[in-house]
């Protein structure tokens, strides 16, 4: 294909974004994920017609989420016709959303995104691709931005959606919707209509059909511009720090639990987001107070504990602080010193120098150690 002025400007927007971002290479096997509505199918079509110059093959993947009854497999119809039409091979999965929801205690969005790309992995993995592309565009990722930024989930949340991140690539990510449409229409694209989809009913629904709206009107007419510029930033800072927090991770997060002088040798910024790895290395989501509650038990006395959820806690020890069930103790650590004596319930544990060639017997209730193996205070 030879690219002329001809070309539909977002067609060559995409293009160039995606040369820039280098998110394919040639030979690549890229995923389409098509719901049927507009923004999917305006990638697939854009895909479709950048496919030669970019050098890679195409599939396109369905998830009915059987949450509309006939809708939903008239949506499953339709794409499979699109993508037939255009020469792509389709896949598609039939989910239980409402099932999984109630099984799992999620919300049916929550549990309608987890279905969704566990399946896109499966045929992934099936068909060899390298790449899935999802259709998430600018005004995506500014709702993304003001969702994170409510919800406080820190400065990676504001770097708001990544244009690629392991097997995901976004190629739509510079285009805004109103560009979507205004291709749709040039290219007579036929798409399918979700009504939830204009339901402010869902905190994105509502973000993205008033907050934003409301905010372009009173403060700034090109928000959505402003937030893309300043993700791009946030980005950047994101992974300059994620390398900071690398290190210092591995030298606090020890045995299962946060060492607390090694929490306390750095910077804040830093002890925040150490105390944040941890939490999300145990399955809770790390929201601003709860990063606040346990970051404040390197202050207070052993014992004291920050409540996690119904299940959890954070609690203090003499020298770090663990997350654990509510119906399990905490470990027991002291530190002894030279010629100290520490009482352990029923147990006194002490500890004593001698000669090397001290000729006393150990046992089940004495341990010699060799002196210049360990260093004192000796942790037990």
């Amino acid at each position: 294909m030879v690219l002329t002025e001809k070309h539909h400007p977002v067609f060559l927007s995409v293009l160039q974004f995606m040369k820039r971002k280098e998110l394919v290479q040639t030979g690549d096997h890229v995923i389409v994920a098509v719901s049927g509505g507009i923004d999917s199918m305006v990638l697939m079509d854009i895909l479709a017609n950048a496919a030669p110059v970019l050098g890679c093959t195409l599939s396109v993947v369905h998830v009915n989420h059987r949450l509309r009854g006939r809708s939903s497999d008239a949506d499953e119809r339709f794409v499979k016709g699109e993508a037939k039409r255009r020469g792509l091979e389709f896949r598609s999965g039939r989910v239980d959303v409402k099932r999984t929801a109630e099984q799992e205690k999620l919300s049916v969005q929550e549990a309608a995104r987890q279905l969704r790309y566990g399946f896109f992995e499966q045929v992934r993995k099936e068909l060899g691709a390298r790449h899935i592309a999802t259709a998430h565009h600018a005004d995506d990722n500014a709702e993304t931005m003001l969702f994170h930024f409510v919800r406080g989930t820190g400065i990676k949340g504001l770097a708001g959606i990544p244009a690629v991140r392991d097997a995901y690539i976004r190629p739509l990510l510079g285009v805004r919707r109103k560009e979507i449409a205004a291709y749709a229409k040039s290219r007579r694209i036929q798409y399918r209509e979700d009504a939830s989809n204009r339901s402010t009913d869902y905190t994105r629904n509502y973000i993205r059909r008033s907050v934003i709206p409301l905010l372009e009107r009173r403060v700034n007419p090109g928000l959505t511009e402003t937030l893309r510029k300043e993700s791009e930033l946030f980005s950047r800072l994101t992974e300059h720090i994620g390398r900071e927090t690398e290190a210092a991770v591995a030298r606090t997060l020890q045995g299962g639990g946060i060492d607390i002088e090694a929490l306390a040798s750095l910077p804040p910024f830093l002890r925040s987001m150490v105390v944040k790895e941890a939490l999300e290395r145990n399955g809770i989501e790390p929201v601003f107070t709860l990063i606040e509650a346990v970051e404040g038990l390197a202050k207070r006395q052993k014992g004291s504990a920050a409540d996690i959820d119904a299940g959890r806690i954070a609690e203090r020890t003499d020298r770090s602080i663990i997350i654990r069930s509510r119906g399990t103790r905490a470990p027991f650590e002291t530190e002894l010193t030279s010629g100290g004596t520490v009482t352990a319930g029923a147990y006194r544990l002490s500890l004593s120098a001698g000669r090397k060639d001290n000729r006393r017997t150990a046992g089940s209730s004495v341990e010699q150690i060799d002196a210049a193996a360990v260093t004192l205070p000796l942790t037990v």
